[in-house]
């Protein structure tokens, strides 16, 4: 009995992990190609998050912006925009 309530909790669990955006590791996968992303960027000692880009020919890509210099160690999907009412 207790088995069954800790697999069915165990199994939920995953379920809601699978529905939380979080941080992957460009060495664990890359996004789809024309996937919306938000990137975290090491430059130097500085760290910082960029949204909007998207993965092409297997490099980032953004329009009118260049990741020259610039490491991606991670990426996370974006969520999806309000719907309007």
């Amino acid at each position: 009995m207790l088995e069954d309530h800790l697999r069915e909790a165990t199994k939920m669990v995953k379920q809601l992990e699978a529905r939380v955006p979080r941080w992957i590791s460009v060495e664990e996968r890359l996004p789809e190609p024309k996937e919306d992303v938000a990137l975290y960027i090491r430059c130097g000692d500085v760290s910082f998050i960029r949204t909007g880009w998207r993965m092409g020919n297997g490099q980032f890509i953004c329009p009118n912006d260049s990741l020259s210099g610039y490491e991606v160690t991670h990426w996370m999907p974006l969520s999806e925009p309000p719907k309007e009412e």
